[in-house]
């Protein structure tokens, strides 16, 4: 009787047994797993090196213009990244807000687009254009 079961299992799972299943399935859970986590370590180093400390005069903008989306606050440690993965046009996010986003998975919160590296840009790559009253990507 065992073996009569063990074959009509091994035929319904496509000659694989079911130790065979579970297993495939923990690894493919673990090797995503360790992508993610891949992923999350790469943009927070790009975070820290693109971040800086925040002194509004050194910006020739009002004030305004140095609002986090999410915070809806003027951050002391900021970060630029761009409004979409094609854009060039960028805002200023709260490096902890930011980085709370990447921990969690969270979307881009202007685009909802994935956040990915090419997105984090660091301070000197972008400047303020007051004609347009935004921050852009200096080369564009």
């Amino acid at each position: 009787m065992e073996d009569r079961a063990f074959v009509l299992e091994w035929q319904l799972n496509h000659i694989r047994a079911s130790i065979d299943i579970s297993g495939n399935y923990i690894q493919d859970a673990f090797s995503g797993c360790r992508e993610r986590n891949s992923d999350v370590i790469k943009l927070q180093s790009k975070l820290t090196s693109c971040m800086f400390s925040l002194n509004s005069a050194s910006f020739s903008c009002p004030e305004s213009f140095l609002t986090c989306p999410i915070t809806l606050c003027v951050p002391e440690v900021g970060v630029f990244m761009k409004n979409s993965r094609d854009s060039n046009i960028c805002s200023l996010y709260d490096k902890k807000s930011l980085s709370y986003l990447i921990k969690t998975s969270a979307p881009h919160p202007l685009s909802r687009e994935v956040i990915t590296e090419s997105m984090i840009v660091g301070k000197d790559e972008c400047r303020f254009e007051p004609v347009r009253g935004n921050f852009i990507l200096k080369n564009k």
